[in-house]
């Protein structure tokens, strides 16, 4: 989920350093640039050259990624829809109330 929630945030906000990518997913940075490490070395990430910390640079979806995302998320996509289809529309408002309510908690200090 880490994976797919980074690739994501890069798709979405190519460029971004490691450490903004950290708290978008709720992961500490180190946790994020270990993250990012591996999906650099599969060849899904780039990270600029420029000098500095690594979990400071610039970080964008390779060509190879930003297809597989846009796939991941079709199928995420079919999930979602399953499941809202079988909760209902009042039952789903109650849902995203709910994940909202969780999301302030986790950003708040």
């Amino acid at each position: 989920m880490p994976q797919y929630v980074c690739l994501q945030t890069l798709l979405d906000s190519p460029g971004i350093t490691g450490s903004e990518l950290a708290r978008r997913t709720f992961v500490s940075r180190q946790s994020m640039n270990v993250l990012v490490q591996g999906l650099e070395r599969r060849g899904l990430v780039e990270r600029s050259g420029a000098p500095g910390p690594r979990r400071e640079r610039d970080t964008a979806l390779t060509r190879d990624a930003t297809s597989l995302v846009r796939d991941a998320r079709r199928a995420v996509a079919s999930v979602v829809d399953g499941v809202a289809d079988t909760l209902g529309p009042a039952r789903v408002d109650a849902l995203l109330h709910e994940l909202a309510a969780a999301r302030d908690a986790l950003a708040s200090p």
